[in-house]
């Protein structure tokens, strides 16, 4: 089973997102918003959305238009599936609906 971690973030407080080799971040509710140094430009993200995090770098996370909650999931012992979900977010730079 993957690793899952649920945070909580608060508007104009970034939270830096350490170790997102291989994770990928769902938004469970609210608005974020998303900067990575290996990403082309910044990402806005709504409640059901996901997002392949890119590997290396700093990646920035933060709340829009208030309190948000979102769901970060490392790979480690993640079902095919989901590994599968990911190739192709990371490949194509688009979100996956989950």
């Amino acid at each position: 089973m993957a690793n899952r971690e649920i945070l909580i973030l608060q508007p104009d407080q970034p939270l830096r997102l350490d170790d997102t080799a291989s994770a990928l971040l769902r938004v469970d509710a609210g608005i974020v918003w998303l900067t990575a140094e290996t990403m082309a430009g910044d990402r806005f993200l709504i409640a059901g959305q996901c997002l392949s995090l890119p590997c290396g770098g700093k990646v920035l996370a933060e709340a829009v238009r208030g309190t948000a909650r979102i769901s970060l999931e490392r790979a480690g012992n993640a079902s095919p599936a989901s590994a599968l979900q990911r190739l192709v977010a990371s490949l194509t730079g688009t979100l996956v609906a989950r």
